[in-house]
């Protein structure tokens, strides 16, 4: 029998791989992305499966997070879904490890919306790799304020700084600094224990503001954790998260203070 859910794996590979969009300046034609990011994933590059999230209904009464994307575009939240993934580290070195990410991100995400009760949402699945040299060494606080002009242009509604219940795609952003990226460099001789031991990048919350001055440090001058990003396990980049951490109370159930905690599935 035919079905979507049979044929979607075919289907979501080429419509992701033809959807991937590296934004402003330095931008690839699509020609040039298929080429960056080649379909096969070599042995040494994949992650492991053990670690791989699934996305089940959580109760058999509750909609999977794939079903609530679905409800999303639906009621006009959003007319796309997907995080923005911000490239802070330019060493020539990491280039074949930025192209490594973007595959194992979209081919991990193309596995698991297709094997979903909802495998249409790759019709509106987006994510936005944004390559930009002038964003080499670049602070949180400057991909905030970069990510909140995006926001506001690309969002179907009016975006309020104070709103507490945004979409995921425009409340949180990833960034891939120099200390995600070398997790990708390949090294022949130790590569696979490496990437299973520290992939990850770094979710941030796009609308958290940094303290008042006078409210930045504790009563010894030692400054307070501003809790607006954290490590990921790249088993987090996936459509239950992307539901599941909004808001401030998701957030918080899954925090780990850096540069030493790391959020795992």
């Amino acid at each position: 029998m035919s079905s979507n859910l049979s044929r979607a794996p075919c289907l979501l590979r080429s419509r992701l791989y033809t959807t991937i969009r590296l934004a402003y300046r330095g931008r690839l034609t699509v020609p040039q992305v298929s080429r960056a990011l080649p379909t096969s994933r070599p042995f040494s590059t994949s992650p492991p499966k053990a670690l791989k999230v699934t996305s089940p209904s959580l109760n058999w009464h509750e909609p999977s997070p794939e079903r609530i994307i679905q409800q999303q575009i639906a009621a006009g939240k959003v007319n796309k879904w997907g995080w923005v993934v911000y490239r802070t580290a330019y060493q020539p070195e990491l280039d074949a490890a930025w192209a490594t990410l973007q595959r194992v991100v979209l081919e991990d995400l193309c596995e698991t919306v297709a094997e979903s009760d909802a495998p249409e949402i790759a019709e509106q699945m987006e994510w936005l790799f944004v390559e930009d040299p002038e964003l080499d060494g670049a602070s949180l606080d400057e991909l905030k304020r970069r990510f909140r002009a995006w926001a506001r242009a690309d969002a179907p509604y009016d975006l309020l700084e104070t709103e507490i219940n945004r979409p995921g795609r425009y409340d949180l952003f990833v960034q891939a600094d120099e200390e995600a990226l070398r997790c990708f460099v390949p090294d022949p001789g130790s590569y696979n224990a490496a990437f299973n031991s520290c992939a990850h990048v770094n979710l941030v919350r796009a609308w958290a503001d940094p303290l008042p001055e006078e409210e930045a440090t504790d009563e010894d001058g030692e400054p307070y954790d501003s809790e607006d990003w954290m490590k990921i396990h790249l088993g987090v980049v996936s459509p239950h998260y992307y539901v599941y951490l909004g808001g401030d109370d998701s957030w918080y159930a899954y925090y780990r203070a850096p540069p030493d905690g790391l959020c795992i599935p």
